[in-house]
C-alpha cells in the first residue's frame, strides 16, 4: 500500500510539473510570437521527450525560466 502511495504521489507530481512545462513553453510561444511549426518528426520528439523527462530535469527547467 506505501508503494502504490508513492507511486500515485510521484505520477501526481509528474502531471503538475509538466502541466507548468507545458505554460511555460505556451506562454514563451505566445510572447515570442514564435510559429508552432513542427514536421511530424520534430513533434513525435517533442512529445516522447515530454513523456520521459525525469523531475528533476522538469523542475530544473521551470526553475530557470520561471519569472
Amino acid at each position: 500500500m506505501v508503494q502504490t502511495l508513492k507511486k500515485n504521489t510521484y505520477i501526481s507530481m509528474n502531471d503538475k510539473l509538466k502541466k507548468q512545462l507545458e505554460e511555460l513553453i505556451s506562454n514563451e510561444i505566445m510572447s515570442d510570437n514564435i510559429q508552432e511549426d513542427m514536421t511530424p518528426i520534430m513533434a513525435e520528439v517533442y512529445y516522447w521527450g515530454l513523456d520521459n523527462i525525469t523531475q528533476k530535469e522538469m523542475k530544473n527547467i521551470i526553475k530557470r525560466h520561471k519569472k
